[in-house]
């Protein structure tokens, strides 16, 4: 990766710096073969919306854990931040 790339690739990310379900919904591949077809579970966007707004990260996993999604919403965060 170039310089040029690299501060590219930051400036993108930083536009996403408080917006968990946009950097997803944009960072993410959704035309790789393994994600074609999908996208954010309606329950995972209000999860991510929510840590977004100030939501204790350790109710969202309570949340993600009782939706049966942990590892999707835990990964993403993870990521985003």
């Amino acid at each position: 990766m170039t310089d040029a790339e690299f501060i590219e690739l930051a400036d993108e990310l930083a536009t996403y710096a408080g917006d968990p379900v946009g950097f997803v919904e944009n960072m993410f591949d959704w035309s790789a073969p393994d994600l074609v077809g999908k996208s954010i579970e309606p329950w995972q966007r209000e999860i991510l919306q929510a840590i977004r707004d100030g939501l204790p990260l350790g109710k969202a996993v309570r949340l993600a854990v009782a939706s049966g999604g942990l590892f999707f919403v835990l990964g993403a965060a993870d990521l985003w931040c």
